[in-house]
């Protein structure tokens, strides 16, 4: 048998199907729409496999279905040229960009049936007995896949689609950061607002929500229900709230015998929530349940700290370096509770990437302990810390609002610096319901939401060490 014409005639075959069911879908939702498709964009189901579509059909290979929205999948790239170039495969796109590929980055990024699981996307390939010296003896390309066969024997395959997306060129890795990247227009000069009812309507208004949070750090939610539990309850929107020392949710007011200063009237400074944990919470979500008016003070301070960093790096070059080369502790050793805690950690208050871009910021004076580093470090650590102190006190970009009942505030722990002011409740009472959410989680969220029902745009960076 000839089993490229075969698989040319099969390929053909599931065009044809899959209009059949893109026709097919499209009805079914005009017909629950009232005739208006909604604002989910259908794309043709991409089939490289008949069998999966025919109950009890014979085994061919590279069988597969893949179903995704047309943000994410996207029309397949055209080539105008491939070649091998040594151990590499060099590529040149129908734009004129070019990218090359490495045998081995090949190699490792095949997806055949024996290197690739179809249905959970995960690798099986035996990455142990690899060649080192790997190359490529031929290409071609096979509708919208390169067919390689690599000096070591194997023959598999790699899409067009991910060639592209996944270039690694200067250009390319260069652009892909520029996507990402935190920059000056998304330090905010007031607090975005949505109303609650509004992001309940749909997933397109919760991917609102999250962008907001995403470019600007934070996020107010106004006209929540005032009832118990409810912080939860907006979390969940999101994912569950992540476990902490602090239970899964936990109530901001002020206590006679406080574990925490903030369940006390004073004020707290620019601060994030646990920088002692190896993964300090994402989001946090604070509610306001109940602000009486004559409470005084106990506004909310809000500081975008990755901005402060950048600017302190153009200001301090010396210093900034002092704070990314220096590590601090942090601790939060508390034996006379319910739950003992005894936790420490050691990291640096700023993180880079192999690109010096930074990814991470680490900032609780509250929280800190002893530092335990080398003699000669610990004078130039304590210059560059009060010079980044005073560099967060003196930022022009502070936000500060009084919340009001009804109001939940969401904001990045591991971008925005946060405090308050003292307050004295004068026979009120102040209550803020709170919880977290894993940042990873709440990252994953919005790109779904961006690939299915917006334009696909890569989520920014949130603070949690990714180095793309």
């Amino acid at each position: 048998m000839n089993y490229p014409r075969c698989s040319q005639a099969l390929t053909h075959s599931c065009r044809i199907i899959s209009r059949l069911v893109l026709w097919t879908q499209t009805r079914t939702i005009l017909k629950k729409t009232g005739g208006v498709l909604p604002e989910l964009k259908l794309v043709r189901l991409y089939v490289h496999g008949l069998p999966s579509l025919l109950k009890g059909g014979v085994s061919f290979p590279r069988q597969q279905t893949v179903v995704r929205h047309a943000s994410s999948c996207p029309t397949t790239p055209r080539v105008n040229t491939i070649n091998i170039s040594g151990r590499s495969l060099d590529v040149e796109w129908s734009d004129g960009s070019k990218s090359r590929f490495h045998g081995m980055w090949l190699r490792h990024n095949c997806h055949c049936p024996d290197c690739k699981q179809v249905d959970s996307g995960q690798k099986t390939l035996d990455i142990v007995n690899i060649p080192p010296d790997i190359s490529i003896e031929s290409v071609a390309i096979s509708g919208a896949d390169v067919e390689l066969r690599w000096s070591c024997g194997h023959v598999g395959r790699v899409p067009l689609q991910y060639l592209r997306s996944n270039c690694y060129s200067q250009e390319a890795r260069h652009k892909r950061a520029a996507q990402v990247r935190l920059t000056d227009e998304c330090t905010a000069k007031s607090i975005p607002a949505l109303s609650y009812s509004d992001v309940m309507q749909s997933q397109t208004h919760s991917l609102k929500w999250l962008t907001l949070i995403n470019q600007y750090g934070l996020c107010l939610l106004t006209g929540v229900p005032l009832e118990q539990n409810m912080v939860t309850k907006v979390a969940e929107l999101i994912d569950r709230p992540q476990h902490t020392i602090y239970g899964d949710s936990f109530d901001v007011v002020s206590t006679p015998r406080p574990i925490n200063i903030a369940y006390s009237s004073v004020g707290l400074d620019l601060h994030m929530d646990l920088v002692y944990y190896e993964s300090p919470p994402g989001l946090q979500l604070l509610f306001a349940r109940r602000f009486d008016k004559c409470v005084e003070g106990g506004e909310s301070v809000f500081l975008d700290v990755f901005r402060v960093a950048e600017d302190f790096r153009k200001q301090n070059p010396g210093h900034f370096q002092s704070l990314v080369e220096v590590p601090a502790t942090f601790q939060k050793v508390h034996y006379d509770r319910e739950s003992p805690v005894h936790i420490t950690f050691q990291r640096p208050h700023i993180v880079l990437n192999n690109s010096n871009e930074i990814v991470n910021v680490n900032w609780a004076p509250a929280f800190e302990g002893p530092l335990s580093i080398p003699e000669v470090d610990v004078e130039r650590y304590y210059d560059a810390y009060q010079s980044f102190a005073k560099a967060i006190e003196a930022s022009p970009h502070t936000l500060t609002y009084r919340l009001q009942e009804g109001d939940v505030v969401v904001f990045n722990n591991r971008r925005m610096l946060h405090g308050r002011h003292s307050f004295t409740l004068n026979g009120g009472s102040r209550l803020l319901e709170g919880c977290y959410v894993h940042i990873d989680h709440f990252k994953s969220k919005l790109q779904v939401l961006s690939n299915t029902v917006g334009d696909g745009h890569p989520a920014r960076r949130v603070g949690n060490q990714d180095w793309f």
